[in-house]
């Protein structure tokens, strides 16, 4: 149980780790979803005051929408990539209506930040950053995971995170500090893409979320101690009863010491349970047998006193007084024969009791 512990609980902070690592990509997921949402919105009212511009078709949304979910697919079992490509001079030149968006865009996506920490960059179709704090107007357009979603395919990474500044000593044991996950959310409209979303954050630390709900583990562990204590301490002292009742029912002779006890005060005590059940039982042996060999002693003069007195009843005024004389004088010795057993008894007694 000392080398599971350790073991359980690193498998668990394993698993609480990843599970802060795909909450973080559905966070993710989740902006990109509603600043998609804020970038149609906005090629719409633009195309309503100058329709067809560039490569964006008219803004006509479906008479039926259908859901469709993106579930987090990042876990760290997959390989942590490298560090995010530096950004590049354009290949191509930035759509002008795209700039426009951008302008348009950039305070919802400083008002996001603000909020959520999360980098957040808005590309145009070729890849090009329109909006964001940094590196507008430079092309993001050679990482893998842009060029997925240019492609209209959402696309998920870890990456190594580099910082300035190390960890802390106690949250360097989580490995969420050194990552970070990058999420490229196409915007599509009516099957065709009008920009990209790149947006990237560090998950949560284990250890600072773990402080946040220490009162849900606090309980959870108080729950799991007495778990415990009752598969340790109570499970063998319940057995311990169980002997206890069938010896004293009959249905055992002695208590046998428990082949399980768990900790060493259980397997003390068992053992002295069982020790005093055997000395219980040599003790009810040895009465046993004192109580046949006293009964015996006890028979044979009383025996021989009931003869002598029988037959003094039936033939005194017939017997001689010599005989007569002899049986009493039996009778005496027997009754000083029981004097002596008797005093025996006490002074047995006595010294049992001392």
């Amino acid at each position: 149980m000392v080398l599971a512990l350790p073991l359980g609980g690193l498998y668990f902070f394993r698993i609480y780790e990843n599970a802060l690592v795909q909450q973080t990509e559905l966070e993710l997921i989740s902006q990109a979803a509603a600043l998609s949402a804020s970038y149609r919105q906005s090629v719409r009212i633009l195309q309503a005051e100058q329709p067809l511009y560039g490569r964006y078709l008219p803004a006509l949304p479906p008479a039926n929408h259908s859901y469709e979910p993106i579930t987090p697919t990042l876990t760290l079992i997959n390989p942590v990539q490298l560090p995010r490509p530096e950004a590049a001079a354009p290949a191509l030149p930035v759509d002008k209506f795209a700039q426009k968006i951008g302008g348009l865009m950039n305070p919802i996506i400083f008002d996001t930040q603000h909020i959520t920490l999360a980098g957040i960059r808005l590309l145009d179709m070729n890849g090009t950053v329109i909006a964001g704090r940094e590196e507008v107007g430079l092309s993001l357009a050679q990482i893998a995971e842009v060029q997925q979603a240019m492609q209209g395919r959402y696309a998920s990474v870890i990456r190594q995170r580099l910082s300035d500044e190390p960890p802390p000593p106690l949250y360097s044991l989580s490995r969420g500090t050194h990552i970070r996950v990058f999420v490229a959310f196409p915007i599509v409209e009516n099957q065709h893409l009008q920009g990209v979303l790149y947006l990237s954050r560090t998950p949560n630390n284990i250890i600072k979320h773990l402080f946040e709900v220490q009162n849900k583990i606090l309980m959870a562990s108080g729950c799991l101690l007495v778990l415990l204590v009752s598969a340790t301490i109570s499970r063998p002292i319940r057995e311990l009863i169980r002997q206890t009742e069938r010896v004293k029912q009959g249905e055992q002779q002695l208590i046998e010491p428990l082949k399980n006890p768990v900790t060493y005060e259980i397997a003390q005590l068992s053992d002295s349970f069982a020790s005093m059940s055997h000395a219980l039982a040599e003790r009810t042996d040895y009465i046993q047998r004192f109580a046949t060999h006293v009964s015996h002693e006890f028979k044979t003069p009383l025996t021989s006193m009931q003869g002598a007195l029988e037959l003094l009843q039936d033939h005194l005024d017939t017997m001689p007084s010599e005989q007569q004389h002899r049986f009493i004088a039996n009778l005496l010795a027997d009754t000083q024969r029981l004097k002596q057993l008797v005093n025996r008894l006490l002074e047995l007694a006595r010294a049992d009791v001392s």
